[in-house]
């Protein structure tokens, strides 16, 4: 299984406000196949999740932890804006998406073939 996320089409990586390379879905699927996987099920991340609900969980609680950690601010600040960020991505340029994977039979038998020979 991977849980990962791909460029939305039309989407760059120039658009990405948290600092990763996202691939294209069909860059995924080039991927796995030159992998020798076969791609069993996708789940592709909901339009409706609720970003801000989830920002404000971890705003308030690396607040609490900054009143008991103050020395760490910079820290859980950094924490909040990567969030922020990733969820920006997440509503804007990329899709989330969890992949099943399994390993085609050729691929196994010819690991086998060279561990025995």
């Amino acid at each position: 299984m991977i849980d990962e996320a791909y460029l939305r089409d039309g989407s760059s990586n120039n658009e990405v406000r948290l600092k990763y390379d996202y691939l294209s879905h069909e860059q995924w699927l080039c991927l796995f196949k030159d992998s020798s996987l076969r791609l069993v099920e996708e789940i592709s991340s909901s339009e409706d999740y609720d970003f801000d609900h989830e920002n404000k969980v971890i705003a308030a609680r690396a607040d609490e932890l900054i009143a008991k950690y103050p020395e760490k601010r910079a820290v859980f600040e950094g924490y909040i804006q990567s969030q922020l960020n990733e969820c920006a991505d997440l509503k804007n340029t990329v899709i989330g998406a969890t992949w099943m994977l399994q390993r085609l039979l050729r691929s196994i038998l010819m690991s086998i073939n060279r561990m025995l020979f």
